[in-house]
């Protein structure tokens, strides 16, 4: 019998999704045995920026490149979602091994655990400690900041994160019909300066950007999360 994944299935499927990463995450043991789906995709693209980036090919070749290589890497995963999906669709505890698959999509229980390694080390060890902890999430030089801004930077990786890492996903998995491949923003962003060619980069831009308004859509939704689990108000 197949699965009908309908709204309610895929509210379900959301569900699960967060609450197995809650529990379970993503374990390291895994990422050093098999890596991760984002990793996976950074090595797609690096191969492509390997085989099609050369100094050497016209301007015309090289947008021609990145267009290859951006249909590519938007078409690998989603062909792979797609089929898992025509699997478990046909499987009698299909919904659990989808909420198992989707649990990568989301980043709930690594960002508590980066976010509160920053807090931890600043509490027990000092602001050197707090410093290297929030290097893991920040792209600013920790060097630079003091406890307050330490704290401060560990906040709006947490803040910017949740909207993308986790409200997201989790918004797509519950309203798209089909299981979505949603990618956390920051990995399509650094996928930007590694595209051949001055043009396909533009093109990229201008897709992390559509990326960007989806999410953005999501955003009135984190900001009723967040006043609603720390009783502050809401801000646009």
């Amino acid at each position: 019998m197949l699965l009908d994944w309908g709204i309610g299935w895929t509210t379900a499927l959301a569900f699960l999704a967060l609450m197995i990463e809650a529990v379970v995450g993503y374990p390291d043991r895994l990422v050093h045995a098999i890596g991760h789906p984002v990793i996976w995709i950074g090595r797609l693209i690096g191969t492509l920026d390997h085989a099609l980036n050369r100094g050497s090919t016209s301007d015309a070749g090289r947008r021609a490149a990145g267009i290859v290589a951006l249909v590519i890497v938007v078409a690998v995963p989603a062909g792979m979602a797609l089929a898992l999906e025509h699997v478990l669709v046909r499987l009698p505890f299909g919904l659990l091994l989808a909420g198992v698959l989707a649990s990568t999509l989301i980043a709930q229980r690594s960002l508590y655990d980066h976010v509160s390694r920053v807090a931890t080390a600043l509490e027990a060890r000092g602001l050197a400690a707090g410093r290297e902890a929030v290097s893991h999430i920040v792209g600013r030089d920790p060097d630079a900041l003091d406890e307050a801004g330490v704290a401060r930077a560990a906040i709006e990786s947490l803040a910017e994160n949740f909207s993308d890492g986790v409200v997201a996903p989790a918004v797509w998995l519950a309203t798209a019909r089909r299981t979505p491949v949603i990618r956390r923003r920051r990995s399509l962003a650094r996928s930007v300066s590694r595209l051949p060619g001055r043009e396909s980069m533009a093109a990229l831009r201008s897709r992390a950007r559509s990326w960007d308004a989806a999410v953005a859509k999501q955003a009135p939704l984190t900001s009723a999360l967040r006043s609603r689990s720390t009783g502050a108000p809401m801000r646009s």
